[in-house]
């Protein structure tokens, strides 16, 4: 499956609904970190797993 990831020539993808879904999903996470229920260090982490999922989303196509 990631035989063809590759950043390069990387275009951000064009669908809002998957920005709609990461802003959710950073508001989530911001959420938690402030009411206490997941520490700062915790938080930060998912958040970049989040974007570097997001990126990697857009580079990644199924491979036979």
């Amino acid at each position: 499956m990631f035989n063809n990831l590759s950043l390069k020539g990387f275009t951000w993808p064009r669908e809002p609904v998957l920005y709609l879904t990461l802003l959710v999903a950073l508001a989530n996470v911001a959420i938690s970190a402030i009411s206490g229920d997941v520490g700062w260090q915790d938080a930060f982490e998912t958040a970049a797993i989040a974007i570097g999922g997001f990126i990697a989303r857009g580079r990644v196509s199924p491979s036979s």
